[in-house]
């Protein structure tokens, strides 16, 4: 904070000052604002699955539990729906949102729901239906592979 201020009274003019405030305040806002962008990156590999066709198992590995868990079915199809909690310091429309299959295989996934995207139908479908552990889901997921369901 010295050092600032021996700074500002070198700059005598008023002017000069102004300049060099504006200054600093311009490029405070564009740290946080990167930094912003870091951040959300960061996330969204955090919240990755560890590849395109994971299972609940490796899944349950790599990202933090579910905020909620359901089987839904939809036009005939079931799907398991695993909504992530929402990541702390960060501007989303939602929670990331993972569909697996019957037998517990990931079809797709997105870092955040609420923005129309391909998998928030699942995502809403999943918060009127019953939120399920994801213990009892992993026992579907494996009396599927069981049963031979696609």
């Amino acid at each position: 904070m010295e050092r600032f201020r021996a700074i500002l009274a070198r700059v005598s003019n008023r002017r000069e000052r102004a300049w060099l405030l504006n200054g600093l305040a311009v490029l405070v806002l564009l740290t946080l604002v990167l930094g912003s962008f870091i951040h959300e990156a960061v996330v969204d590999l955090r919240n990755a699955p560890p590849s395109p066709n994971c299972t609940l198992a490796q899944l349950r590995e790599r990202v933090p539990p579910p905020s909620h868990l359901a089987v839904v079915l939809q036009q005939g199809t079931q799907r398991i729906v695993w909504i992530g909690p929402l990541p702390p310091y960060t501007i989303r429309s939602g929670p990331p949102c993972y569909v697996f299959d019957a037998r517990g295989r990931l079809l797709g996934w997105s870092p955040q729901t609420g923005e129309g995207g391909r998998w928030d139908e699942w995502a809403r479908a999943a918060y009127r239906s019953k939120t399920l552990r994801l213990e009892e889901v992993s026992h579907l997921a494996i009396g599927a592979k069981q049963r031979g369901a696609p």
